[in-house]
């Protein structure tokens, strides 16, 4: 397994096993941190409706779960960035 190819799918798998803590595995764990963390600022922060959730079948890679991250974390962080003190209470 010295070949990339052989490399990248040994680490792939590694990412999609079942495992006992989290959500199942550390991409459905990952993807569940970045679905949930969105939506907690999107919806209960900002008061923005509800959205409906991509299913986990759609991000079964690290790097389409890296891509989702940095286009939520696009979306909020004008909100972020502008948080101070008075929101602390919201």
């Amino acid at each position: 397994m010295t070949d990339s190819l052989g490399v990248k799918m040994y680490l792939k798998m590694k990412l999609l096993k079942a495992r006992i803590g989290g959500v199942g595995g550390i991409l459905k764990t990952l993807f569940h941190i970045v679905y949930w963390e969105y939506s907690w600022i999107h919806c209960v922060l900002q008061g923005k409706a509800e959205f409906e959730q991509e299913p986990f079948e759609a991000h079964r890679s690290l790097k389409q779960i890296r891509d989702l991250s940095i286009q939520f974390h696009a979306e909020v962080e004008p909100f972020v960035t502008s948080w101070t003190p008075e929101m602390e209470c919201k």
